[in-house]
């Protein structure tokens, strides 16, 4: 366990080089993360941002053209609620380290604790159990950039597609090349919602920095569709009245490991992603020493690896 002035200014440079995605929670949170030694995505429909799951449909809305017009039907039946939002299931990080309107937002008031995780590790644990790490977009110029990125690639393989089936030798040829251009329009709104939707968020929460990892929208297939052989186990809590789903992914490869040898499948070892926490500025100075009681209660095989310093945000007790 790394504790110590040099471990402060190492973890912050290891967030800035991209290395570590933070987690500002409670410290009741925390616990149940290092006790259950997973992280619970929630459904995308409940966050805290109740604009985000139809902003970037709000972008796209009506811009899609001919033979995209199935898209913009889609995405006025969604705005118009006539058509349910599918849920996908979301595990809120950040990039802003030691950040003051994190720890007010999501940490107990600023007496709370963060969670580093390695963002390689959390990666591939991603590609493991079905989710992906996203990096949210907040300027408008570069949301509208990514839209016609996809949009010209989707309008390109159609096109591709038309050619090549009318200079086809023959009716199979045809039929062979023409089959995935009669769902182009399905095919380009699941890849919309699944890397531009997910991502896309309202400028006002550009200091958030936020970080996702995310599953793809549950009935969609696509590149971020589960891994079909591990099951997806789902919990519930209640938030007010309501229920609602979280997804709970383990923070080590070993669940994956005892299934896939059941089919004598080989999963690799995958490190704990678990690289460092951080002490909220008016948790007190027995703050950093609660933490590693925490470590050492929960996950003791961790404490060799895991830096433990303070906030440095100058806030009273």
């Amino acid at each position: 366990m790394k504790t110590g002035p040099g471990a402060y200014d190492a973890l912050q440079q290891r967030t800035l080089d991209g290395e570590i995605v933070w987690h500002y929670t409670s410290w009741q949170s925390a616990e149940g993360i290092l006790r259950s030694n997973e992280l619970w995505a929630t459904d995308y429909r409940f966050l805290n941002d109740l604009s985000e799951c139809l902003h970037a449909l709000e972008i796209a809305r009506g811009r899609f053209d001919v033979p995209f017009d199935y898209l913009n039907y889609r995405i006025d039946e969604i705005l118009a609620e006539r058509e349910k939002l599918e849920p996908a299931y979301v595990v809120s990080l950040s990039r802003a380290f030691d950040s003051l309107g994190q720890w007010r937002a999501y940490a107990q008031g600023s007496a709370g604790i963060a969670l580093g995780f390695s963002k390689p590790a959390l990666e591939r644990l991603g590609a493991l159990y079905g989710l992906q790490v996203l990096t949210c977009v907040y300027a408008e110029a570069d949301k509208q950039e990514m839209f016609r990125d996809q949009h010209t690639r989707w309008t390109q393989f159609y096109e591709d597609g038309i050619r090549r089936a009318a200079a086809a030798q023959t009716d199979m040829q045809r039929h062979i090349i023409e089959r995935p251009l009669r769902d182009v329009g399905g095919a380009a709104f699941q890849e919309f919602m699944h890397t531009l939707a997910l991502r896309f968020k309202h400028p006002s929460f550009a200091s958030e920095d936020e970080v996702r990892l995310a599953s793809g929208f549950v009935g969609f297939s696509g590149e971020m569709g589960h891994c079909p052989w591990y099951p997806m186990p789902f919990g519930r809590r209640k938030r007010d009245a309501t229920d609602i789903t979280y997804y709970r992914m383990p923070l080590t490869s070993n669940p994956a490991q005892t299934l896939a040898s059941v089919t004598q499948m080989t999963v690799e070892d995958i490190p704990h992603p678990l690289a460092g926490v951080l002490v909220g500025p008016t948790a007190g100075p027995e703050g950093a020493g609660r933490a590693k009681q925490l470590l050492s209660r929960q996950r003791p095989e961790l404490e060799a690896n895991v830096v433990i310093v303070s906030s440095r945000v100058p806030l009273r007790f």
